[in-house]
């Protein structure tokens, strides 16, 4: 029965994997997709944007891992009972109970990676995700072919970009407040210094046409340089960038609520695997009663997960409902491990 069990236990770790990793690339294709506009309107080279989305991956991971625990859980055991393998074992005076232990066992360790991601990788991958989302937008870039970019009230025209980050036929329009000038040049370079906060434009053989006065002015050069300085954008971590000490001491009602939440969710593991299982074992094994089964177990958990919304949004209004997360998560841990003890 040993070999059984560990049989188990090892399937149902690989198989939450495998299912954790095809339900993660789904929602990390579908998030890429919102970030699409970096490449449409800042012109972020591709192969950076997915390199860098990787970091939001943790994220994720902890709220995609309870359902594919549970997904695993419902295959593992319904393959093991159709076969009638847990039949046998039930026979041989196991009880259900004893057949739970490698859900168990996997389930501590999957709520231990969430409980490590929430209060310390988490938060440090998605505030990285968004200073590299900041700086993506700051910085100015071209295609490789003609391009047009608009940056606070500049718009460039590009020709043609070299290998050598050179830029050939470039036209430079300053429409911002208290300015208006037009630069035209066959070459040149344009470096976004987002550390010093400004623009370094050098050009070569071209013009420069102003419009400030009644009087238009126009004048040649063979070599140009100016800087334009700009004043940098800033923003607040949002909780959920916020390491899990920073949320427990923040003035924000908000914050507050998001550590609770972060420290309670890693038991929706083990309810959504338990639920799983004793609805399995508790009907009669045929293909209509799974069905059965398995929708009354979507049902239960699609309530709890907003069961869970809901408890966060009022305890962000009235911060005393803080105490509802450990109230309802591990009450529903006792209730269900008490029915898993409950002799049959």
């Amino acid at each position: 029965m040993r070999i059984l069990l560990n049989r188990i236990t090892v399937s149902l770790f690989f198989t939450t994997i495998l299912a954790s990793i095809i339900l993660t690339s789904f929602v990390w294709i579908s998030q890429i997709v919102r970030y699409f506009f970096l490449i449409t309107k800042y012109n972020i080279d591709i192969h950076e944007l997915l390199s860098s989305s990787i970091l939001l991956l943790p994220d994720f991971l902890t709220t995609i891992l309870p359902i594919s625990f549970a997904i695993s859980t419902a295959y593992i055991y319904e393959k093991l009972r159709t076969s009638n393998q847990l039949t046998a074992a039930l026979y041989t005076g196991i009880n259900y109970y004893e057949l739970a232990k490698p859900l168990l066992l996997n389930a501590y360790f999957f709520m231990s990676c969430i409980f490590i991601t929430n209060f310390f990788i988490s938060p440090k991958f998605l505030h990285e995700f968004k200073v590299y989302q900041s700086n993506a937008m700051e910085k100015i870039n071209f295609r490789n072919k003609s391009s047009i970019v608009n940056y606070r009230g500049l718009s460039f025209f590009v020709k043609e970009k070299t290998s050598d980050n050179k830029i050939k036929g470039i036209v430079v329009c300053d429409n911002s407040k208290g300015t208006n000038y037009t630069m035209q040049a066959d070459s040149g370079e344009i470096n976004n210094d987002i550390i010093n906060n400004k623009i370094d434009i050098k050009l070569s053989h071209g013009s420069r046409e102003d419009f400030q006065s009644s009087s238009p002015s126009i004048f040649s050069f063979n070599s140009y340089e100016t800087t334009i300085p700009y004043k940098k954008k800033t923003f607040e971590k949002r909780p959920y960038e916020k390491f899990i000490f920073e949320l427990l001491t923040s003035k924000f009602d908000k914050d507050i609520s998001e550590a609770h939440k972060k420290i309670t969710s890693p038991l929706l593991v083990i309810i959504y695997a338990m639920i799983v299982y004793l609805l399995l074992g508790s009907i009669e094994a045929n293909r209509k009663s799974n069905i059965k089964a398995l929708s009354l177990a979507a049902i239960s958990i699609a309530l709890i997960q907003s069961l869970q919304i809901l408890i966060f949004n009022i305890s962000v209004s009235y911060n005393f409902f803080n105490i509802l997360f450990y109230i309802v998560n591990p009450g529903l841990c006792f209730i269900l491990y008490k029915f898993l003890t409950y002799e049959k």
